[in-house]
């Protein structure tokens, strides 16, 4: 596999750029946070190791706002899309881990014509693929923050 030249660490999106739990402490003390949009209502998705986020993508506002007041807009369609974008790292990973099952199956005595059938190995190979799918799937959809 050739070596990869994405931005290393996680890919997050979030319209005010704190982690959950801090935005929860600041509206329980009645402070409502800081939206971390551009004027022109585009959101930033941040990657990179925790120590040193940096900008991986820019993902403009499809709603119409007033100029200048864009990092006001609700924008459903940018936060979906930016979603998306956030969990791209994350559906790559889970193509990988359903990609390495699909190479260890041919090969295995073990591994029936549909899969791991008695294989130990092709049966972890799957259950890691399925659980990389569905939390990236989950990250794509918004489900989780």
């Amino acid at each position: 596999m050739s070596e990869s030249r994405i931005t290393e660490g996680s890919w997050e999106f979030t319209i005010y750029g704190l982690p959950g739990e801090m935005i929860e402490k600041q509206r329980e003390l009645g402070i409502e946070p800081t939206r971390i949009l551009s004027n022109d209502g585009a959101a930033t998705i941040m990657g990179g190791p925790e120590d040193d986020r940096r900008p991986v993508a820019r993902v403009e506002c499809q709603a119409p706002f007033k100029r200048g007041q864009g990092h006001k807009s609700e924008c459903a369609e940018r936060d979906a899309n930016a979603r998306l974008i956030a969990a791209a790292k994350d559906l790559l990973e889970a193509c990988e881990a359903f990609a390495a099952f699909e190479r260890h199956t041919p090969d295995c005595a073990n591994c029936d014509e549909w899969g791991a059938g008695n294989c130990q190995e092709g049966h972890r190979l799957y259950s890691v693929a399925c659980d990389s799918i569905n939390e990236a799937i989950t990250k794509a959809r918004g489900e989780t923050e």
